[in-house]
């Protein structure tokens, strides 16, 4: 994902990029900066739950990655939530 956009929110970098399949895709990347597996499961898991409540949310025909870093791990449920909000929201 050399192309498209790049944002940054306080606990997630973002990618942006169109896609052609006609549908939105998600990606997660938790590297082990961020915790041992189960913590970086957990982010994971927690970052396909929102996508999957909130794909109308998404633009359009796009792919999102998302690239948690280290405080991410911290956020609870709530706090990720309105993280991703105030980032979608804001029309990214």
């Amino acid at each position: 994902m050399q192309e498209g956009a790049r944002y940054r929110t306080a606990n997630f970098h973002i990618r942006v990029l169109k896609n052609d399949a006609g549908r939105v895709r998600v990606g997660i990347i938790a590297s082990k900066r961020a915790g041992n597996a189960c913590v970086r499961n957990r982010i994971k898991r927690r970052l396909r739950e929102y996508f999957r409540l909130n794909r109308d949310k998404m633009p359009p025909e796009t792919d999102v990655v998302f690239i948690v870093t280290p405080g991410a791990t911290q956020l609870d449920t709530r706090q990720l939530r309105t993280e991703l909000d105030r980032f979608f929201l804001r029309g990214r």
